[in-house]
């Protein structure tokens, strides 16, 4: 064992801060007991630079940790309101459908005078139907029959394109104002404040997993958390899209970096 010892304090002795560190990662990772305490003696910069980055690591794994329960908490909210949104779509493309129906099955009926005064507007253009068909023309003497089914017709034309535009819109798919639109700017906003806050987390750890020689300093149960939350947000992202909400995802700044390095450093 005392031979054992002795080979491993030479090994120990050629290792750097930043390597042994690294094996106190993969040791705290594992769960085993740290073997610090046996290391060769080093240098006072080499002594710092190690309980830096112990320090760092030991953070990671608890500090960090912490932030990743909220962030799973912000991509559940995300979810929320992409859930939000799935029926207003399916609501929306109904209403057009029935819109097509509605105009394709239905006919304009004009009286004769009025037949004649739109075709002069048209001049040499084809006269054609306002959300119908085709136009049917009835002598005068049928006026009270036009005017009740253009009331109808106007009465279900503005049903449809109001529960539309409240919904997203046939024409106008950001209706201002509408039910839609409230939803997509929350679940613009949440989307971008999470992914920022992954991001961000994601770049702390890459830039001491650098220090690290490569070694993840986080341990395996909190890198799955992690991942999902960047797996299900690029999910959600992806349906988003195909509900025509385009989010543009941002990047993580120097401030937030800074942010989340001087919490790594708090141990």
């Amino acid at each position: 064992m005392s031979t054992l010892k002795g080979r491993m304090g030479k090994v120990m002795d050629t290792l750097t801060a930043q390597e042994r560190a690294a094996l106190f990662a993969r040791r705290f990772k594992e769960g085993l007991k740290s073997d610090l305490e046996e290391r060769a003696p080093m240098s006072p910069s080499e002594e710092q630079t190690l309980a830096r980055l112990v320090k760092m690591i030991t953070s990671a794994n608890s500090n960090v940790a912490l932030m990743l329960q909220t962030l799973e908490e912000q991509v559940n909210s995300v979810g929320y309101l992409v859930l939000a949104l799935l029926p207003m779509e399916a609501m929306r493309k109904a209403l057009l459908a029935c819109s097509e129906v509605f105009v394709s099955g239905t006919e304009e009926l004009l009286t004769e005078t009025e037949y004649a005064e739109r075709k002069k507007k048209a001049k040499r253009r084809r006269v054609k139907p306002e959300w119908a068909r085709a136009i049917r023309i009835v002598s005068d003497a049928e006026y009270e029959a036009v005017e009740v089914s253009r009331t109808a017709r106007d009465y279900a034309r503005a049903y449809l394109e109001t529960m539309s535009r409240h919904l997203g819109g046939l024409e106008d798919a950001h209706h201002a104002g509408g039910m839609r639109e409230v939803f997509e700017q929350q679940l613009t906003s949440a989307m971008c404040s999470a992914w920022m806050d992954m991001r961000t987390i994601e770049v702390g750890l890459q830039d001491l997993q650098s220090e690290l020689g490569g070694e993840d300093p986080l341990a395996e149960k909190h890198r799955e958390v992690l991942t999902g939350c960047r797996t299900r947000l690029e999910g959600l992202h992806e349906i988003a899209e195909e509900l025509l909400v385009t989010i543009e995802l941002p990047q993580p700044q120097p401030a937030g970096r800074k942010l989340i390095w001087d919490l790594l450093k708090l141990g």
